[in-house]
């Protein structure tokens, strides 16, 4: 069954989902769909940024189209990942295709910054990212690493495999209450291989099945 046209998003109720008001055609060309969406907000004022056919757009729920942005490397196919983050005083947005080296969106100019982990090795090919306790988080394979406080470029404190040697990769990361809940992609690991690194972080490591959740996969 598919509730493609119903809400329910107040528990105990459910509802006709409203239609759109503004809708913009984002390249009339593209062969391709959207790829990703993120909310921003730029001193105030609030956007939709998007990604589709490799190209960057921010959108301000106006009938006037946006102009594609170009200045990084992303694909055409792979779903993008984004996140607004605080860097010192701005407001950007990182993301990634899961594939080529994570970009930069700050309200002007999309570029793919040199940001290394904390060996030093320059980060690419991103399973996942949030904005979580004012850290960037990033997941590559089974690994977990996050940023210095505001400083979503600055990978300082050692990273953590939360499931060494399974070969499984992480597929989701999303914040739950206070908490910090982990998808993987095949069998749940147990809580107790997670390494007291986390806790010293306030990080409280969950595993859920992938098919708990429906259409997740890698």
């Amino acid at each position: 069954t598919q509730l493609l046209n119903v809400d329910i998003s107040v528990p105990g109720y459910r509802r006709k989902r409203n239609s759109p008001t503004t809708s913009v055609v984002l390249d009339a060309t593209a062969t391709t769909p959207v790829t990703g969406m993120c909310p921003y907000i730029l001193s105030g004022t609030p956007y939709i940024v998007a990604t589709v056919k490799g190209k960057l757009y921010h959108w301000d729920g106006t009938a006037t189209p946006p102009t594609g942005n170009t200045g990084a490397t992303i694909s055409n196919t792979e779903r993008v990942y984004m996140a607004q983050c605080r860097n010192g005083t701005s407001d950007v947005i990182y993301g990634t295709d899961g594939t080529n080296h994570p970009f930069k969106w700050d309200g002007l100019t999309w570029s793919q910054p040199t940001i290394n982990d904390s060996a030093g090795t320059r980060l690419t090919a991103l399973n996942d990212m949030i904005w979580f306790k004012s850290r960037l988080w990033v997941a590559v394979n089974d690994t977990i690493h996050w940023s210095e406080v505001g400083a979503p470029e600055s990978f300082i404190v050692p990273s953590i495999r939360v499931r060494p040697g399974a070969g499984d990769k992480i597929l989701k990361m999303m914040p739950y209450r206070d908490d910090y809940i982990i998808v993987f992609k095949g069998t749940v690991n147990p809580a107790v291989e997670a390494p007291g690194l986390a806790k010293a972080f306030d990080l409280v490591t969950g595993f859920i099945y992938q098919h708990a959740l429906k259409g997740m996969s890698a």
